[in-house]
């Protein structure tokens, strides 16, 4: 029985983990899938893959003493990174509050964005040039400002005021001196409107189940003696 106590709270532990899963795929770019060349469609271009102009690629390395893959970008032209996913899907609806929160670093650069837009009835974002109109921003285009070294967390709240085809983060940047220029660690979640905390619906389930099964424990402790 107290084997299967153990199971049950580490059920509940790892099922937060489960469910508290981002919105974005390969937010940490460590799978080894390469960023697809090529521009997003609502409803037609792949979910859950990085897209970019042939600029855009994962590095593996060591950079100011941090060691990982992020997404890379050497271009004197404005060049976006995008990821889309079908909010339908995942029960993204007018009204429903999300947090993006990613790692930048910018250097010697003279322009960094990042922004969320609501896409439908075939719109295009461009990854080289171009991009959605101003109507489906949900998050309106945000200034990255130069750094000397890695941004961390920075965080953006924002809630959808439609429906929509598709959702996606487009990350912009452009520079006209070398320098490091990255994303990573991206993160789109649902935030829950009552405590501004992340749902996570399976680990309540996990909890409940392991303090079921204790609850089950002591009462048969109590009948025994």
């Amino acid at each position: 029985m107290k084997k299967a106590i153990v199971f049950l709270v580490t059920l509940g532990v790892v099922s937060s983990g489960a469910m508290g899963a981002s919105l974005i795929n390969d937010g940490d770019f460590e799978s080894p899938t390469p960023i697809i060349s090529g521009s997003y469609t609502a409803g037609s271009s792949p979910y859950g893959q990085w897209l970019g102009s042939a600029v855009w690629q994962k590095v593996y390395g060591d950079l100011n003493g941090f060691t990982n893959a992020y997404a890379s970008h050497a271009q004197y032209s404005d060049v976006k990174l995008v990821q889309a996913f079908d909010p339908a899907a995942s029960g993204i609806t007018a009204g429903t509050p999300l947090r993006l929160t990613f790692d930048y670093i910018l250097q010697n650069a003279y322009n960094g964005q990042v922004s969320v837009v609501g896409l439908n009835d075939g719109q295009r974002i461009l990854t080289y040039g171009g991009g959605a109109v101003e109507r489906d921003h949900i998050l309106s285009p945000q200034d990255l400002e130069e750094t000397s070294g890695w941004v961390r967390g920075v965080t953006q709240n924002m809630t959808v005021q439609e429906n929509y085809d598709s959702i996606a983060v487009v990350f912009t940047f452009s520079a006209d001196t070398e320098g490091q220029r990255g994303i990573d660690n991206v993160e789109l979640d649902k935030v829950d409107n009552s405590t501004g905390a992340m749902p996570e619906p399976l680990t309540i389930v996990g909890l409940m189940a392991a303090l079921g099964g204790m609850g089950g424990y002591m009462r048969k402790r109590r009948q025994q003696t």
